[in-house]
């Protein structure tokens, strides 16, 4: 199936349609393959529906794939488990089974079946766990943990539907399963963008090894690395705990950032620009420092940069660097601090010209 063979449908689309859809699904088990490109401007040109597609990537990434199809006994035996598990569910999934149903092209008895089977093993996979083999969710661990490589950006989505975009070298963990009204929790490990979906009496908390973020439906940065937290709000509002203790709760707004050394119980406030610091989710750096930038260079491609000029450091680079490439950044920040790159291994040496 092409792109465009469904493209004008996908407006009528709900989300068991999206589930359903073998294009959809290519896109979600390969996100770097060439599907990306239509989805992510389709959504742009639909974002009436960024929230269906959400949900529907958060059920097909909450499973892993095997290639044979249950028979018509097991299907029924699911969907009966999951009408009757989803009726506690905040959101509720239907599975049409009637004449007439939005399920594509195949006006066949065979082909809404095959539609059926598609949806209700998606959806049992999701509350019934190991109940079918076919779609099948490890309950052998209570949480879900996901790690980047360097120079690799993720993007998740919770089981609430939040937006999790964690960065290189970094890595998260979080329940697998948030019932409504539960407490949710996020356990960080390097950095990562959150954009938190308000949810009613469940309070949104996330973790770092030096202290606690309270979430209240917000969007915000925060960043773990080198023995110290730096959390910047975006939008909404937050309360940044310390469970050491050594210093009262502190409430940000939007603009506000918290620095944060353990190590010296040094805490440190500024105002600033959001967008500067959140700009890494697009793989580039605004308006930073020559030492910011060689920070985010080394730990997102695990090299060791010498800056020989150290008065170089706080220099700040106007404008944008781009760090999807290594050798470009370095050739950009050379070029701007008129400096030679010198490579040992995995050793950088800044040398002044």
């Amino acid at each position: 199936m092409t792109n465009g063979e469904n493209s004008g449908r996908y407006a009528d689309y709900d989300m068991p349609d999206f589930i359903c859809d073998p294009f959809f699904q290519e896109w979600i088990i390969h996100p770097d393959g060439g599907h990306a490109a239509f989805w992510e401007g389709w959504v742009r040109q639909h974002p009436e529906k960024a929230q269906t597609i959400d949900e529907a990537r958060l059920l097909l990434l909450s499973m892993s794939f095997e290639e044979d199809f249950p028979d018509e006994r097991m299907v029924q035996q699911s969907l009966a488990i999951v009408r009757e598990k989803m009726d506690g569910m905040e959101r509720v999934v239907t599975i049409p089974q009637a004449e007439g149903t939005a399920y594509g092209p195949e006006p066949t008895s065979g082909g809404r079946i095959r539609r059926i089977r598609w949806a209700a093993a998606v959806a049992a996979a999701v509350v019934v766990g190991t109940a079918i083999g076919y779609f099948l969710i490890d309950e052998r661990h209570a949480q879900r943990s996901y790690a980047t490589q360097y120079a690799e950006i993720q993007t998740l989505y919770l089981p609430d539907s939040s937006k999790l975009i964690l960065n290189a070298h970094s890595s998260v963990r979080y329940n697998k399963e948030w019932k409504p009204g539960q407490v949710r929790e996020v356990w960080l490990d390097g950095e990562a963008y959150f954009d938190v979906r308000s949810v009613a009496a469940s309070t949104f908390f996330v973790h770092t090894k030096d202290l606690t973020v309270e979430v209240l439906g917000t969007a915000f940065d925060i960043r773990n690395r080198r023995g110290k937290t730096e959390v910047v709000l975006q939008s909404g509002k937050i309360r940044v705990r310390f469970p050491a203790g050594g210093h009262a709760d502190i409430v940000m707004t939007p603009g506000n950032k918290l620095h944060y050394d353990p190590a010296k119980a040094a805490l440190a406030h500024a105002n600033v620009i959001p967008e500067n610091y959140t700009a890494w989710k697009d793989k580039k750096l605004t308006d930073a420092t020559a030492g910011q930038i060689i920070e985010y260079l080394e730990d997102n491609y695990n090299k060791t940069i010498i800056l020989e000029n150290e008065t170089l450091a706080d220099k700040k680079i106007g404008g944008v660097i781009l760090l999807d490439n290594l050798d470009d950044a370095l050739f950009a920040l050379s070029t701007v601090l008129n400096v030679n790159v010198i490579q040992h291994q995995d050793t950088l040496i800044l040398k002044p010209r």
